[in-house]
């Protein structure tokens, strides 16, 4: 899988390649969000990018919203440990289920999400069908509630 990571804070994001790239996950990194969105530009052909939050330049969210922008379709797993519901809000504004770990996360957990053919499966197809955002958000944490399991 190629993934494409926005974190700031240089030991988590060491972390995340050391462990993605030891299961055979091509990694790029970025620093902030601008950066992201720069290298988002040069190369669009990820299977998955992961935001943190709260980053200089641009936020998560700010990044989210220009990805969908340029590909409606891409997966995005957001993370962060700020999640609230003003969060939450503003990534029901997106349209998309932008998929969330919460930090902190034990890595075999986003390891979990990421690889899971399931957890792929639906968020592509909760993404891509009609209905409101709430109704989406609903289908999503009732998904993840049955099938993933933050302790393994």
């Amino acid at each position: 899988m190629k993934i494409l990571i926005a974190e700031d804070e240089p030991e988590i994001s060491e972390q995340y390649k050391l462990v993605l790239e030891h299961k055979g996950h091509t990694v790029k990194i970025t620093e902030d969000g601008q950066l992201c969105i720069d290298e988002f530009d040069n190369d669009s052909q990820y299977d998955c990018v992961i935001l943190d939050f709260k980053m200089p330049k641009k936020t998560g969210i700010e990044v989210a919203q220009y990805i969908f922008e340029k590909n409606a379709n891409q997966r995005v797993i957001m993370a962060s440990a700020y999640v609230n519901h003003s969060i939450e809000q503003q990534l029901s504004k997106l349209g998309k289920v932008t998929e969330i770990l919460v930090k902190p996360f034990k890595i075999n957990y986003m390891l979990k999400m990421l690889e899971s053919a399931d957890h792929v499966k639906f968020a592509a197809e909760i993404n891509s069908s009609k209905g409101n955002t709430n109704e989406k958000v609903a289908k999503y944490e009732s998904f993840l509630n049955t099938h993933m399991q933050q302790s393994e």
